[in-house]
């Protein structure tokens, strides 16, 4: 049974062409996504006529999300059997965004230059014309793609599956299977129950911190350069203070290092399956629920660690004894990284996190 709720459907290609060679569309998305906890999807077009996504359209998925339901979207890449699926937060037209726009630091920079409405049009020139802002987005099979149909405000009927359309528009409006809706609704909730305790809530978010580590994508190699940064901003939630930690530092932390244990470089449980690299977990020596305490910003390259997941546990589960040591090992090796980014701590304050 077809549900009735209304959906995007997109047209893309993986794998870059022209300026834009080498450059991997959805893993670029997935980078800012990882770090950012959400990403706008900009879609191009060469056509001046194109200013935004149907009005009419977007105010259908729009009173459907007030009443409760979600909208999805869904790329597709035929041509090399990609589907992935994202959950829909909001749509801005041309016109709407300037290169000043809020929603521009969720864009991937590469095509920053691309944003913004053109003061001369320039005869097949690539620009944004559709944004969409989305939470979430998930690899699925590219057989699901047989219970997504063109949209039709009929409700009975032979419907066109999205797949036999040859149509040369690259966003398209679907329906979708009724049980393909309940499961992307469950699987893309935004919603944590209310009687999840503070520690249970913590370890969800860890596990969520340490999948987007694994995710983002930067290459063999990285160089890290270790200087002050700005403190940053806490978020309230609740009635605790949330400090923002950056996914692709930690990222860049575990490259540094190639993947390895910095407390034994011979912790080697398993390979990774999304990396093929031997498994480590990023962790921060001066824990951020201290960043109250420093002018500075604690969420940098020189303080977060690579550790294999047992030393990794030992940091927040053993006795302190256990601690004292590994926390000594890992403080005279970054002491001086510390210092270059105007970290100052003594190994004494440094213990008095861990008790």
């Amino acid at each position: 049974m077809i549900n009735n709720t209304l959906h995007l459907f997109v047209k893309f290609h993986e794998e870059g062409s022209g300026e834009f060679k080498g450059r991997k569309t959805m893993q670029e998305h997935l980078n800012v996504l990882n770090e950012k906890r959400k990403v706008v999807w900009g879609h191009f077009t060469s056509n001046p006529t194109k200013k935004g996504l149907w009005n009419e359209r977007v105010k259908i998925i729009h009173e459907q999300m007030k009443s409760g339901e979600d909208a999805f979207v869904f790329f597709c890449d035929r041509e090399n059997g990609l589907l992935y699926v994202g959950k829909y937060i909001d749509s801005y037209k041309r016109a709407e965004v300037e290169r000043n726009h809020p929603i521009v630091e969720y864009i991937p920079e590469y095509y920053h230059h691309k944003v913004g409405t053109a003061k001369e049009y320039i005869e097949g020139e690539l620009r944004s014309y559709a944004y969409i802002e989305l939470y979430k987005i998930t690899k699925i099979d590219m057989d699901i793609a047989e219970d997504i149909y063109l949209y039709s405000k009929a409700k009975d009927g032979k419907r066109q599956k999205v797949l036999d359309n040859k149509s040369m528009s690259s966003i398209m409006y679907v329906n979708i299977d009724d049980n393909l809706y309940n499961e992307l609704k469950k699987e893309l909730k935004d919603t944590i129950a209310m009687n999840v305790s503070v520690k249970e809530l913590q370890a969800i978010e860890e596990i969520e911190y340490q999948n987007q580590i694994e995710n983002i994508d930067i290459g063999e190699k990285v160089e890290i350069e270790d200087k002050s940064e700005k403190k940053p901003e806490a978020k309230t939630v609740g009635n605790n203070k949330k400090w923002p930690r950056s996914a692709k530092k930690a990222k860049n932390a575990i490259v540094y290092v190639d993947y390895t244990c910095e407390i034994d470089s011979s912790h080697k449980y398993f390979i990774c399956d999304r990396t093929k690299k031997n498994y480590v977990e990023a962790h921060h020596l001066i824990p951020m629920e201290f960043q109250h305490e420093f002018d500075v910003s604690l969420d940098v390259e020189a303080n977060i660690v690579s550790l294999c997941p047992v030393c990794h546990k030992k940091l927040h589960h053993s006795t302190f004894e256990q601690k004292k040591q590994l926390l000594k090992e890992i403080y005279n090796q970054r002491k001086e990284r510390l210092q270059k980014c105007d970290i100052e701590i003594s190994l004494k304050q440094l213990y008095s996190y861990y008790k």
